[in-house]
């Protein structure tokens, strides 16, 4: 049986699903565990757990119901991702992700997407022909991320560069030490491009990033659109593949944990609203938040020079 446990009244701010599939050869097989190891160990934090399923021996019936049970484990603004590492194959109507007896499907997964209630959803298809997702999957508060266009059926390298990305610092674009989806979505296309480019041979494989089922990246030139350059309006650029800092179990040092974490998130809300503000609103609000974060920072500094929690 397949669960994610908790205490006793808690709820999380992040569960994450790392599905990996039949790997046909040796070589695959262990490329896609050493991927979502890296994964995991990423993505693991306090408030943020990790279900990792080997699809070459759990069922369609037992992934689909891990991961609903697991949206059941989220606080109301909590995130739900979903990654998949394996093959995918697409017949012009269907998408199949092979695994041990009946493959899941577009279906399958589009229905899982329709049952949660609130939480973000993030949907990242490290597979051949995973762009046949992208429209059965995308839509709003959603972010689908696929290796290769739904015609690209060659094993993508994608995943590797992605399971890479929290740790590089040149996946960091805006240099605030952690990686965000939109960051490691572009680090992971940028390296794809330049191995192909290094051996000499064709490009086979194109990632998609669709946010929202408003901003579609699709080819590289998608880096100008304004929304990737400033970080702002785009979902992806505020859903983060690991966790925030995990706080102590010190009663002072944890609340001011929590409290940057509640005041980060609000910046990243804020950001993910540009649109809605005049800009002298929006940067009136942010100056707000960066003020009560400085404060934050400064009394934690100081507890440290004085050796308190």
């Amino acid at each position: 049986m397949l669960c994610v446990s908790l205490t006793r009244g808690e709820s999380l701010d992040r569960v994450s699903l790392i599905v990996t599939g039949l790997a046909g050869m040796p070589e695959y097989g262990a490329n896609f565990a050493a991927w979502a190891t890296l994964m995991e160990e990423a993505f693991r934090g306090d408030r943020s757990r990790v279900l990792r399923i080997d699809g070459s021996v759990r069922t369609r019936e037992e992934i689909l119901r891990a991961a609903r049970e697991a949206a059941e484990k989220l606080s109301p603004d909590g995130e739900w991702w979903l990654i998949l590492v394996g093959h995918g194959n697409y017949d012009g109507r269907r998408y199949k992700f092979n695994i041990k007896g009946p493959d899941l499907t577009d279906q399958d997964l589009e229905r899982l997407l329709e049952g949660l209630d609130g939480p973000r959803a993030v949907v990242v298809a490290g597979t051949s022909s995973a762009g046949a997702l992208v429209p059965a999957l995308r839509g709003v508060n959603r972010v689908v991320v696929a290796a290769t266009r739904e015609r690209e059926r060659q094993p993508p390298l994608f995943p590797r560069f992605f399971a890479e990305a929290p740790a590089s610092p040149d996946a960091d674009r805006d240099k605030n030490n952690r990686v965000s989806l939109l960051e490691a979505f572009l680090y992971s296309r940028r390296k794809v491009s330049a191995w192909f480019e290094e051996a000499g041979r064709i490009q086979t494989e194109h990632a998609i990033l669709d946010d929202s089922a408003r901003v579609r990246l699709a080819k590289e030139d998608g880096d100008s659109q304004a929304e990737v350059r400033q970080g702002t309006g785009l979902l992806a650029a505020v859903c983060y593949l690991d966790p925030a800092s995990a706080p102590t179990s010190l009663p002072e040092e944890r609340s001011r944990a929590e409290t940057r974490s509640r005041i980060q998130r609000q910046i990243d809300d804020l950001k993910l609203r540009k649109g809605e503000f005049t800009e002298e609103e929006y940067f009136r609000r942010l100056e707000a938040l960066m003020v009560e974060l400085a404060a934050n920072e400064e009394e934690e500094g100081a507890a440290e020079e004085e050796g308190q929690p």
